[in-house]
């Protein structure tokens, strides 16, 4: 058997996504760590939405496409401009929530379910 040393210590690996009523979304400090979403590397993202799941995709780039936002690092987390994403689907953003997030391995991005508010 192998192990691992934890030395993360203090670090969050709590996967949420916030979306503010300021009309962004953010990427928590956990949800960074826990994807491996990192400052260097990872400049932009694409938005998906799935009408039947009721879900936000958030796939992470390296490299713009025409389609791709510029991701703003805050500190360990980050925040893109989201508003008229927003508004095309009609995801409300009147008050800030958070929501719990996982990671799709075939899709490569984040997947945020509006149905589990926390």
């Amino acid at each position: 058997m192998e192990f691992e040393k934890f030395e993360d210590v203090g670090k969050s690996y709590a996967p949420n996504v916030a979306i503010r009523s300021s009309g962004q979304i953010g990427l928590l400090t956990g949800a960074m760590n826990r994807f491996k979403i990192e400052k260097g590397r990872h400049k932009y993202i694409e938005f998906y939405y799935s009408e039947d799941g009721n879900a936000i995709g958030i796939k992470p780039l390296e490299e713009p496409t025409n389609s791709a936002i510029k991701l703003r690092y805050n500190g360990e987390a980050a925040d893109i401009s989201a508003k008229s994403f927003l508004d095309k689907y009609g995801i409300d953003y009147e008050e800030t929530r958070r929501y719990a997030a996982e990671w799709d391995d075939e899709r490569e991005m984040v997947i945020v379910n509006l149905d589990k508010e926390k």
